[in-house]
Order: structure tokens, then C-alpha cells, then sequence
């Protein structure tokens, strides 16, 4: 059996909520490193497992999240 997918899903849920944080607090270079980090997991996830739904929904916000930091930042 390989590793538990559901560490990663943790730390991908963890870096986005971070990244989420910190844009709120106007720290969108951070937010965005965060929000980045959390995508390369949940690709990383989602070529393991592409059928996943959960996968492919938070992989999508992540992009969302992306896009609404480099959106702010002008």
C-alpha cells in the first residue's frame, strides 16, 4: 500500500487556509506562495487518483484562490 492520501489532503487543506489568511490580511506574495503550494499537492493528488471528485473540486478552488490573489494584486 502506498502513503495515506489523506496526510496531504490535510496539508493542502491546511496551505490554502493559510493562504486565505493571509490575503485577508493583505500579504498577497505569501498568500499566493501558500495557495501555490496547496495546488502542487492537489495535482500531485489528482495524477494519483484522477477520478476523485474531492480531488478535482479542491484542486479547482485552488485555482480560484490563485486567481482572486493575483487578481488583487493589480
Amino acid at each position: 500500500a502506498g502513503p495515506d492520501p489523506s496526510r496531504s489532503v490535510a496539508l493542502a487543506d491546511a496551505e490554502s487556509a493559510v493562504g486565505m489568511a493571509l490575503g485577508r490580511l493583505g500579504d498577497l506574495p505569501e498568500a499566493l506562495a501558500h495557495h501555490e503550494r496547496a495546488v502542487d499537492i492537489g495535482e500531485r493528488l489528482l495524477a494519483a487518483d484522477p477520478r476523485h471528485v474531492n480531488y478535482r473540486r479542491s484542486l479547482m478552488l485552488g485555482y480560484s484562490h490563485i486567481g482572486d490573489v493575483k487578481g488583487f494584486a493589480g
